[in-house]
């Protein structure tokens, strides 16, 4: 796997998560793309790493990037199930869909490209911003 999914939940985990990026240098990874999409409650962050990383470390770092406990766990529970290929242990929907009480499928929530965010991530990831430089008013746009 060289691609770590990350599930951000609520407006305060993306500076969270900036103030962690520390620990893919310490594990030893260069990111060569990264994408941030606003999702209803939060953010999805894809990072496109340098090197093919085994899926229990994968798992491991996503969860101390901060992404949602139980989107890990749920991974956990798939690798332990025998999935072996990323697109089925590590998921992050783009579409989410709900059920209405007359059972009608509808929109939940949808992710949406965050160009600026996006951009401002990867120069933080090559080290030219601090967290703090990022502006709130920018995410929430």
């Amino acid at each position: 796997m060289t691609i770590l999914t990350l599930d951000l939940d609520g407006k305060e985990s993306f500076a969270d998560f900036l103030d962690r990026i520390w620990i893919l240098k310490g594990f030893g990874l260069r990111i060569k793309s990264c994408a941030v999409y606003g999702t209803k409650n939060g953010f999805h962050v894809y990072l496109d790493t340098s090197i093919e990383i085994e899926p229990l470390k994968a798992l491991f770092m996503q969860l101390a990037l901060g992404s949602d406990y139980r989107k890990e766990v749920f991974s956990f529970l798939r690798l332990e199930r025998g999935y072996t290929d990323p697109k089925d242990w590590s998921v992050l929907f783009s579409i989410k869909y709900r059920f209405t009480k007359m059972g009608e499928v509808i929109e939940s929530s949808k992710e949406e490209y965050n160009t600026i965010l996006s951009q401002k991530l990867q120069i933080a990831l090559e080290g030219g911003v601090q967290s703090e430089n990022i502006l709130w008013t920018e995410i929430e746009g």
